[in-house]
C-alpha cells in the first residue's frame, strides 16, 4: 500500500471509530431512592365524592396518572424529570388530560405532593 493511500485512510478510520462510539446505548434515567417513587393518592377535601385520582412514579423517569369519577377510569402517562430538589417536572406522551405537561412539588414539611391547583396527593402505604 502506498503512503498516500494510508493518509487517506487514516481520517476514513478515526470519522469510523468515532460514529461507533456514538451509537453506543442511551443513558438511561434512574431515580432510585427519591421520595416520589411509588403511588400517591389524592386527599378529597369533601364534597368530592366518587372522585378517585392517582399518580405512580417509577426510578426509570416514567409515571402514570389515573382519574376515575363513578365508573370511568382515565390513565395517562408519560415521562417525569426534576429541574430542582422540590419540583417535578410532568410530559404527557400521547393521550393526555388537556394539558401537555405539568408540575408537581414535593412539600418536605409535610410529606406530600402538591400540583398547581392546590390539590395534595398523600403517598400510599
Amino acid at each position: 500500500m502506498k503512503p498516500v493511500s494510508c493518509l487517506l485512510l487514516l481520517p476514513l478510520i478515526l470519522i469510523a471509530v468515532t460514529l461507533a462510539g456514538c451509537c453506543g446505548p442511551v443513558n438511561t434515567v434512574n431515580f432510585s431512592g427519591d421520595p416520589a417513587i411509588g403511588t400517591w393518592n389524592w386527599m378529597s377535601t369533601g364534597g368530592s365524592a366518587g372522585i378517585e385520582a392517582s399518580y405512580t412514579f417509577a426510578a426509570d423517569g416514567t409515571f402514570t396518572r389515573t382519574y376515575k369519577q363513578g365508573s370511568t377510569v382515565e390513565t395517562y402517562s408519560g415521562t417525569w424529570s426534576k429541574p430542582d430538589s422540590n419540583t417535578y417536572a410532568l410530559v404527557y406522551k400521547g393521550k393526555n388530560p388537556g394539558f401537555d405537561s405539568e408540575n408537581l412539588y414535593y412539600l418536605n414539611q409535610t410529606g406530600r405532593l402538591r400540583n398547581d391547583s392546590n390539590d395534595f396527593f398523600q403517598k400510599a402505604a
